[in-house]
């Protein structure tokens, strides 16, 4: 196992959690006293080993839940780490964010496109687009922590310090 806020190894049966919540679940380990003080939800947001991948079933429903929540203005960073830890593939949220990115692009086009009907015409017509393509954009940056903790994950059951993986 790797601790969530050192990213240090954690021997099986030796891991702290932050609080009783976090006890139960056993997802997000520390390696001690320290780490588990200075957990935060937030900023250590990768669990300790890697999840299940999702049946393609759940992956449909989180995926469509992904969108209209993104739709609705979510935070992206927020969306994307609940894809990744409920076991949505890499590949799959980087298509979310994808689409996200495209559709409030293309709102901003259209968006600007009315405003010039608006003047000349004196019609506009406006969508209220609640994604921000600078947001969007920071959610990237989630995909690229997620691919270096996979190499560690992997490095951890090479040498056998998460048992319960193999």
């Amino acid at each position: 196992m790797v601790c969530v806020v050192c990213q240090g190894d954690v021997e099986p049966g030796a891991q702290v959690f932050a609080n009783d919540w976090e006890r139960t679940r056993q997802r997000f380990p520390c390696c001690g006293t320290g780490c588990a003080a200075a957990f935060d939800q937030d900023l250590h947001w990768m669990p300790g080993e890697q999840p299940a991948a999702a049946s393609d079933q759940d992956e449909h429903r989180l995926v469509s839940i992904a969108r209209r929540r993104l739709l609705d203005g979510d935070d992206p960073s927020v969306t994307t780490h609940d894809l990744l830890v409920a076991g949505v593939p890499p590949h799959v949220t980087r298509a979310v964010l994808d689409g996200a990115l495209m559709g409030a692009d293309r709102s901003a086009k259209e968006n600007r496109r009315g405003w010039w009907m608006l003047l000349l015409t004196g019609r506009g017509w406006f969508k209220n687009e609640k994604r921000e393509v600078s947001a969007v954009e920071l959610a990237y940056a989630s995909l690229d922590e997620w691919r270096l903790r996979v190499k560690r994950w992997e490095q951890n059951r090479e040498r056998a310090a998460s048992p319960p993986l193999r």
